[in-house]
């Protein structure tokens, strides 16, 4: 699943038979390797290079968290959060819920992830929360934390 749309019509057809494909049946998920802090493609003595599996989800869980749902019509209507609905809250459990539940809402929209469980979240100044999850993926479990901004 590549977040970029060179591949988007075989990203497509992998979200609608997600159901109904076994993880063995499904496509290697792959994303060009990217440097998020220089803003930029990482690339070897070749030119730019692909990452696969697990870390291939965590390319594509960087640039969802950072994007908001249906802001970009290059992406499909349920890539990305809608975490700016919430901006404006009390920061309380019942804030930390609705965001937990939009997040597992959109990594699960990713027919890798299986699950994402284990959320700690933590207000940073200036619009921006620290959030960490345990990733449930056809690839195996991993721990993930990133800074959202969720104030535009």
């Amino acid at each position: 699943m590549n977040i970029f749309p060179e591949e988007l019509e075989q990203v497509e057809e992998v979200l609608n038979e997600a159901d109904d494909t076994s993880p063995e049946d499904m496509p290697v998920a792959w994303e060009w390797a990217f440097d998020f802090e220089s803003n930029e493609f990482l690339k070897n003595d070749r030119g730019n290079y692909k990452v696969y599996g697990k870390e291939a989800l965590k390319i594509w869980i960087q640039k969802m968290l950072q994007t908001q749902k249906q802001r970009y019509s290059i992406y499909s209507e349920e890539y990305g959060h809608d975490l700016e609905e919430l901006m404006g809250q009390h920061f309380d459990e019942t804030l930390m819920t609705q965001i937990q539940n939009e997040l597992v809402r959109a990594l699960t929209a990713n027919p890798y992830i299986l699950d994402a469980t284990d959320f700690a979240f933590e207000r940073k100044p200036g619009g921006a929360l620290q959030v960490s999850f345990q990733i449930q993926s056809i690839y195996g479990d991993f721990d993930y934390e990133q800074e959202v901004a969720i104030d535009g």
